[in-house]
């Protein structure tokens, strides 16, 4: 019988709360970034999935891998505008993050620089079928930080990407949607962007 049970409790609770508990070891970045993805996303664990975010990319870099690198760094740009990172305020902080150039005030403009860095990636190996995505994405990471100019810019850039190279299916539409034209359109008419 355990003497310590308040002992045990706090014993099973720094375990569960342990930033790689149920992390499960892989040596595949895509498979990291797969898990990286469902920790900051949808598990409030931006901790672990930092890191193996970080993984991935020195992986793909290790292998000159453009494509992989350029998914890895939009991962982390999604990471850096995620509630999750806000939500874990109280350890990014006072702490950072290990991209030690990235401070808790200036993650969404980490966000926009991963975004850049994917979608140099994608393009340096002729990949324009992501322009449309990133610029929308980057397009949030500015509305978040009340930079409306800025995310006009980018929502259009989105838009032009979207109607040059013709791309389907690299944005989700909400329900109502037709086409990434309409959705993107509607955005802009939120923020309201001149035309």
């Amino acid at each position: 019988m355990n003497k310590h049970p308040g002992l045990l409790c706090i014993t099973t609770w720094l375990l569960v709360g342990c930033s790689a508990f149920g992390v499960i070891e892989t040596n595949d970045p895509g498979q990291k970034l797969a898990q990286a993805r469902q920790l900051f996303s949808i598990l409030d664990r931006p901790l672990p999935a930092e890191r193996l975010i970080r993984e991935s990319i020195d992986i793909y870099t290790a292998n000159n891998d453009n494509a992989g690198l350029a998914e890895a760094y939009r991962y982390y740009a999604f990471f850096f505008k995620s509630p999750s990172v806000t939500h874990w305020e109280h350890v990014y902080a006072p702490n950072g993050f290990l991209d030690k150039s990235a401070k808790f005030d200036g993650r969404y403009e980490m966000s926009i620089k991963y975004f850049d860095l994917s979608l140099a990636e994608w393009n340096r190996i002729g990949r324009h079928d992501w322009d449309a995505n990133i610029e929308l994405n980057k397009a949030s990471a500015y509305l978040q930080m009340n930079q409306n100019e800025n995310a006009c810019r980018s929502y259009s850039l989105s838009l032009l990407a979207d109607q040059q190279y013709h791309i389907n299916g690299r944005i989700d539409l909400p329900n109502g949607y037709g086409t990434s034209n309409e959705y993107i359109s509607a955005l802009m008419r939120l923020v309201p962007c001149k035309s």
